[in-house]
């Protein structure tokens, strides 16, 4: 299975899942990352877009990591749509 990011523009609203897109054998997936995990990334820095692109880019490997964890384990899902939680990466859910 070849699992590659693609380039795009992140949109960043707080409260809501920040969206990455990833190449998969072809095909297109989305990949949501819940505000939770982005907050975890962020350490506690503002939620600003440049910070959340840096954190997002600091974590890239466990993103990647995540993604074909979950795509192994689940395989490819019919929605295209993939959600990674708190739970996914181990994180402490209680903040």
């Amino acid at each position: 299975m070849q699992v590659q990011p693609l380039p795009t523009d992140v949109r960043i609203e707080p409260g809501f899942p920040v969206e990455q897109l990833y190449n998969v054998d072809g095909k297109t997936l989305r990949v949501d990352i819940e505000w939770k995990m982005v907050e975890v990334f962020l350490g506690g820095a503002a939620p600003t877009a440049d910070a959340v692109r840096s954190a997002l880019q600091a974590h890239h490997g466990a993103i990647d990591r995540v993604v074909k964890a979950k795509l192994f384990a689940q395989g490819f899902p019919l929605s295209n749509d993939l959600m990674l939680t708190p739970s996914d990466f181990g994180a402490d859910q209680q903040q």
